[in-house]
């Protein structure tokens, strides 16, 4: 049981190119999918915005972000392979046009220009990350100043699959998040208790406004 757990832990972190990574994948799609367009919804993004998201997993937020952003551009990053692999097959049509655009790279090494993006965003993601206090640094750097950072999530479920202890490698302290991001930087950190229109489940949106 406990292989069974750390492997699957394993996968939730970087799903990997095998039977269980894609059944985690396939999993992760469907828990996520109202998270994804929940965080959409609160970028209120404009026709113009530079959108970046952080852990694309199955591509489906990149796909929600690409239809507000007529005249913008979407980029996404992810360490797994298999999330980009499933990403680039859901998001054909975008990556042909020129308007999303895919990185297999770390959040602590984002090939994206200084100040040069308008709103970010992670669903079930930042507690994944290998140093949170490096990553957001390099979030807070390619933001445009006054630009927005949301992390969205259902802690909920999250603290209740860290008990059950499916998230071994996960480092789950909203708290420590939150102060993480105020010290490199950001303003205005705050956590929305929201629920989704359409599903009426309930999530919450860390927003955080990067200082000039």
């Amino acid at each position: 049981m406990n292989y069974i757990r750390r492997t699957i832990s394993a996968h939730l972190a970087c799903p990997q190119k095998s039977l269980i990574g894609k059944f985690v994948m396939r999993k992760m799609a469907k828990r996520n999918d109202y998270l994804e367009r929940c965080a959409v919804e609160c970028a209120c993004l404009s026709p113009t915005d530079t959108v970046l998201e952080i852990g694309f997993g199955h591509g489906l937020g990149l796909k929600y972000a690409a239809q507000k952003v007529k005249e913008g551009r979407v980029y996404g990053i992810d360490i797994s392979e298999l999330a980009l692999y499933d990403a680039e097959e859901l998001l054909h049509e975008e990556i042909a046009a020129n308007k999303v655009t895919l990185y297999h790279t770390p959040v602590n090494n984002i090939p994206l220009n200084s100040e040069s993006i308008s709103m970010a965003f992670s669903c079930n993601s930042f507690y994944f990350w290998p140093s949170i206090p490096t990553a957001c640094a390099e979030i807070h750097r390619v933001l445009k100043p006054g630009g927005q950072l949301l992390t969205v999530q259902n802690i909920d479920n999250i603290l209740a699959r860290k008990k059950r202890g499916g998230f071994e490698r996960a480092n789950v302290d909203f708290v420590a998040y939150m102060k993480t991001l105020e010290e490199v930087g950001f303003e205005d950190v705050k956590i929305e208790y929201l629920n989704d229109q359409l599903t009426s489940k309930p999530y919450q949106c860390i927003r955080a406004i990067a200082s000039s």
